[in-house]
């Protein structure tokens, strides 16, 4: 039965489209406003059924067909045959890569093939970055080779996969039961930064960005290929290796600035000789090569974990070196530094979503 209604969705009947796509809506609906909370906006949004209903998925079925086999109605593309056509296939990809039911219905493996065409063609992206669960690897390994059967360089593809969330008794299962939602992580997070800033005149949206400042760093600093274990303590986490940790260092930028109430015009770096003085400087000299690692390793961790490092030196430096109380050149050379490293980390938390705040 489910099928049959896939099978009259895809084909357009009015009544099945006007009943499936208002609850997809009603569900996306939901997503967005989870989302929202912690700052994760979309230009747009495409449908899979758009694709299949305006004839782009027939088109590069098409475009495929040279390369297709058919068992029992439903249609495969042939990875032998692709070898034949001089495209790399992974030695681990299976002969077969299905593309439809037998009932003639698309599979997403082939609606994932249309969207790429789609984006790398009528779009024209340079590179598309699928993000997209480690576990579809192998599918995506299998789009590429469609891609390169259209014509296409399958380099501009780039799975950036990611391992799934987990619980300490297990694995997530909505079937089972087992599962803890966004929402619910972002309400009891904010019902514990409430109580950190109880009784502080710092305005009233000053918990909610600390809890999204915990949530993003949390699910940000560990390496995507590696499996994160849920653990309240681990999110929740207000004091050190968190979101907030990395907050505090930046209003404490910021409240010595606000106390000399004045930046300087002319300075003297040469004054800098303290050791902590001097790593402040590596770490904000290193941001470039931790962006383009970034970047080329697919690994937004090391951004956060690199703004983990600099709010650690920052905090001692706080701590063991006088800013306001010393000499003038002095007071002056290190009130700038303090204004670089306030605006070097205020740029890599706006890469990684974690909100700024002047007060906290």
């Amino acid at each position: 039965e489910v099928y049959e209604i896939l099978r009259r969705y895809q084909k357009g009947e009015r009544e099945i489209k006007s009943l499936l796509r208002s609850s997809a809506e009603e569900v996306i609906g939901g997503f967005m406003q989870t989302l929202r909370r912690i700052g994760v906006e979309h230009d747009e949004y495409d449908w899979e059924s758009d694709m299949v209903w305006s004839g782009l998925v027939e088109k590069v079925a098409l475009m495929l067909k040279p390369y297709v086999s058919v068992d029992d109605g439903a249609m495969y593309l042939d990875m032998n045959k692709a070898r034949e056509k001089g495209v790399k296939v992974p030695e681990n990809l299976p002969d077969r890569f299905y593309l439809s039911r037998s009932d003639g219905t698309w599979l997403y493996t082939m609606t994932d093939i249309a969207y790429s065409y789609k984006k790398l063609v009528e779009i024209g992206v340079d590179r598309c970055y699928n993000v997209i669960g480690a576990e579809q690897t192998m599918e995506q390994q299998q789009v590429k080779v469609g891609v390169a059967l259209l014509g296409l360089d399958p380099d501009r593809i780039v799975h950036l996969g990611y391992e799934l969330v987990s619980l300490a008794e297990g694995e997530m299962s909505g079937r089972r039961g087992i599962y803890i939602t966004v929402d619910e992580v972002l309400d009891e997070t904010a019902k514990r930064a409430s109580k950190l800033v109880a009784g502080r005149d710092v305005g009233e949206d000053v918990s909610e960005k600390v809890t999204v400042g915990a949530f993003r760093y949390a699910m940000l600093s560990i390496d995507p290929k590696k499996k994160l274990q849920f653990s309240w303590n681990r999110v929740l986490n207000l004091e050190e290796n968190s979101g907030p940790f990395i907050q505090y260092s930046y209003t404490r930028a910021a409240s010595i600035l606000r106390k000399a109430g004045y930046i300087p015009e002319e300075y003297d770096t040469s004054l800098l000789s303290s050791r902590l003085e001097e790593d402040l400087v590596l770490l904000m000299a290193r941001i470039p090569k931790v962006l383009r690692d970034s970047v080329n390793l697919l690994r937004p961790d090391l951004i956060v974990q690199h703004a983990n490092e600099m709010a650690k030196k920052f905090n001692k430096f706080y701590e063991e070196i006088p800013v306001i109380s010393s000499e003038k050149n002095i007071r002056d050379a290190r009130l700038k530094l303090v204004e670089a490293f306030k605006e070097s980390l205020g740029s890599l938390m706006d890469i990684a979503g974690i909100p700024r705040m002047e007060r906290m």
